[in-house]
């Protein structure tokens, strides 16, 4: 779709070239066809996009701009669902199911070699299971997810779930999102977890991530490989999680927190700023282990 005739149905202005529009997307998953949503000015300079989506202010760029009169969140939904409605996106709703062996199917949907559907099981709308994968009764796996080989999903759990993405439009309003869950080979989920799917870009857990029992993982986030993330843990949109991170029980993780590589998180922390590579953090602040351990010594000593 022409971002020219997205700008005129929207009653935007559009600063910069017209050009084709196939998806709308956040800055740091934006490639050149998608129109990248831009919060900060250090969004709009590590965006591979041409075209940005951002609120009225001076940026010194060279991309093209489509200059808004909604809120930031307004817009991109509004963009989004315009785009559905031109066939470029698809919002996944209630789907028709056929029951087959014990568990129910939707339409187009692709089921790999030696691939085991335990009964109870729905699956929606355009998913695709690789080979030697286990899916343990009364599991949910929603439309658009792509689920890699060698995967394990335990009895109860929900992949793809509405994104937990709102916006105030005339009130407090829900948006299911456009993206997916992507799930990658030799990954294990437990019992009574969800996974949500992302609001403008995809849900990722990386290859051979173990994945604990009753886990909500929020929209947009993005979790590295051979991770292990502990029951009952809780992590919000869009954070990014490294590449062998170990993340203990009962923690909860603050919106675009991003943790770097092998780091660990002690249990029944709450992590509301980045985390290092290799660092170890603990604590209802997360502060480094080492000084939460002295803290809790000079505490007990008083």
């Amino acid at each position: 779709m022409k971002v020219e005739k997205i700008a005129e149905l929207c009653g935007y202005e559009l600063c910069g070239s017209d050009c084709d529009i196939r998806t709308i997307s956040y800055a740091d998953r934006a490639l050149g066809n998608s129109l990248a949503i831009v919060h900060t000015k250090k969004e709009l300079l590590s965006t591979k996009a041409e075209t940005i989506l951002t609120e009225p202010r001076f940026f010194c760029t060279d991309k093209s701009m489509l200059i808004i009169s909604d809120p930031l969140d307004v817009a991109a939904v509004k963009i989004a669902k315009m785009l559905v409605q031109n066939g470029e996106l698809k919002l996944y709703g209630r789907p028709v199911y056929h029951c087959v062996d014990g568990y129910f199917t939707a339409d187009h949907v692709e089921i790999g070699e030696n691939t085991f559907i335990s009964p109870g099981v729905f699956l929606d709308e355009d998913v695709k299971i690789g080979n030697r994968c286990r899916i343990d009764p009364n599991v949910q796996i929603c439309g658009g997810t792509v689920i890699g080989d060698d995967v394990s999903i335990l009895a109860g759990s929900v992949i793809g779930a509405d994104a937990f993405c709102h916006y105030q439009d005339g009130g407090l309003q829900s948006f299911p999102g456009i993206g997916r869950v992507i799930i990658e080979d030799h990954v294990e989920i437990g019992c009574h977890t969800i996974v949500q799917r992302g609001s403008f870009s995809d849900t990722v857990i990386g290859q051979g991530s173990k994945i604990g029992n009753l886990i909500d993982i929020g929209h947009d986030v993005q979790i590295g490989q051979n991770c292990k993330i502990v029951s009952q843990t809780g992590i919000a949109g869009r954070v990014r999680i490294g590449n062998g991170v170990t993340i203990y029980g009962q923690v909860g993780i603050a919106n675009h927190v991003v943790i770097g590589d092998r780091a660990i998180v002690m249990a029944q922390s709450m992590v509301t700023k980045n985390v290092e590579i290799g660092e170890k953090v603990s604590g209802r602040f997360a502060r480094k282990y080492s000084e939460e351990m002295r803290r809790q010594v000079e505490m007990n000593r008083r």
